[in-house]
């Protein structure tokens, strides 16, 4: 707040939260409640979305569906750590010998996840895959097989809810902070997919700026020192809009 002590007055801030429903899945109600809070209490002039990790695919999710908000609306995404893509990343690591991440992914999603959500007993059925007890993975592919029997999506559909889009409104400003050696995120994935689908767009071209941070680290560095905090807060207290891909 020291960087920025107008924020409470200039900013309404919400922090979204719903146990009862998966990352897959959340994107339609937050875009519900947009859509409601600037029908029926305050149009919105700006709409700044930050997404940390994965939560980054989520809000390029969720500002892509915004149309309904006027012309004029400033449209802002920020991700922190952000993959562009879940599916690479489990894929990645599913060829690992020692550290799993694909492992551990799909057994917080098995365990976790889905532990509270509102359609929980068949979705415990299909993780179970007729077994009794303790669901068991079965590999990368058998887990995405299963992802999409529980939602009902065909494979287009899981790949983009899963990886971030920059088929946005237009003038939407899009900030990446990342560290170049993020032991979770394949960096060079990262470049090579935000490149070519930023360059295959027709139109609307988004506006991103890019900031490498120092380290060996996926989101940890906001618990030792507040810098990328003050950066985001810098971003939003100036409220420009940045044209520049690099």
């Amino acid at each position: 707040m020291e960087i920025y002590p107008e924020l409470p007055n200039e900013y309404t801030v919400f922090v979204y939260e719903n146990m009862n429903r998966t990352s897959l899945e959340v994107a339609t109600h937050i875009i519900a409640f947009i859509e409601h809070y600037n029908r029926n209490l305050q149009t919105i002039e700006e709409l700044n979305i930050v997404g940390f990790s994965a939560g980054g695919i989520l809000s390029s999710n969720i500002m892509t569906n915004t149309h309904f908000l006027s012309t004029s609306c400033k449209r802002r995404i920020i991700t922190y750590d952000t993959p562009m893509s879940i599916i690479n990343v489990m894929e990645r690591f599913s060829k690992n010998w020692v550290y799993r991440f694909d492992i551990l992914y799909y057994y917080y999603i098995a365990l976790n996840t889905y532990r509270n959500h509102v359609d929980n007993l068949r979705i415990r059925t299909i993780l179970r895959n007729g077994q009794r007890g303790f669901p068991i993975y079965r590999g990368f592919n058998h887990a995405l097989n299963q992802l999409k029997s529980i939602h009902g999506f065909i494979d287009k559909e899981l790949y983009e809810k899963t990886e971030f889009t920059y088929s946005q409104p237009r003038d939407t400003d899009i900030h990446h902070l990342y560290c170049k050696d993020d032991p979770i995120i394949d960096t060079d994935f990262n470049i090579q997919y935000r490149d070519k689908m930023i360059r295959n767009l027709l139109e609307n071209k988004p506006k991103v700026t890019i900031l490498e941070k120092p380290g060996f680290e996926h989101c940890t560095d906001l618990w030792v020192n507040n810098h990328f905090a003050k950066y985001i807060l810098g971003v939003l207290k100036t409220k420009t809009y940045h044209h520049n891909i690099g």
